[in-house]
């Protein structure tokens, strides 16, 4: 199974939206997710499946994400990826097949935390607004394989995890 996790974009500060779970991509943000969703697409990514934490600028990223991959299919709201605990974010993948595509849409802490606990590492260096990371595997394994992260300001596929740190 391949896994794209993907964190929001740029938003709007708290203060401007009313609440945190209002928060809005700002055009900055929302341009970054278009250039993110461009070399995925690039890389010949297809989705089977788009799943996406409920606060607003997860939502309109995962809109995006599935806009630039030409993907027509549900986006399903998973209260877990608002920062639940890594078992409750990977449970729905339970059901998907070994050749399918699934995309995750949250936040941070929990993206970094997910990354590196799929990429097999205690640590996970750098996960910015808009970051679009793929791995590879079975996501109840060990360790999946780590594919690429494509960084958000610059559109770069970076291929090796050690090279992150320029995030």
């Amino acid at each position: 199974m391949k896994i794209l996790l993907l964190r929001h974009g740029e938003a709007v500060p708290e203060r401007a939206a009313g609440s945190d779970a209002r928060r809005w991509l700002t055009k900055d943000g929302r341009d970054a997710l278009r250039t993110v969703a461009a070399v995925a697409r690039e890389q010949g990514v297809s989705l089977t499946q788009i799943y996406t934490s409920p606060l607003v600028r997860a939502v309109q990223t995962a809109e995006l994400l599935a806009h630039g991959l030409g993907y027509t299919g549900e986006i399903i709201v998973h209260n877990p990826l608002n920062n639940a605990p890594i078992a409750r974010i990977l449970a729905p993948l339970e059901a998907h097949e070994d050749g399918d595509t699934v995309a995750l849409v949250g936040h941070n802490p929990a993206m970094n935390t997910l990354a590196g606990f799929l990429s097999g590492r205690r640590h996970f260096p750098g996960y910015p607004p808009g970051g679009l990371c793929l791995v590879e595997g079975d996501p109840g394994a060990p360790a999946t394989e780590f594919r690429w992260m494509i960084n958000p300001k610059t559109g770069e596929r970076v291929t090796r995890i050690r090279d992150l740190m320029i995030f």
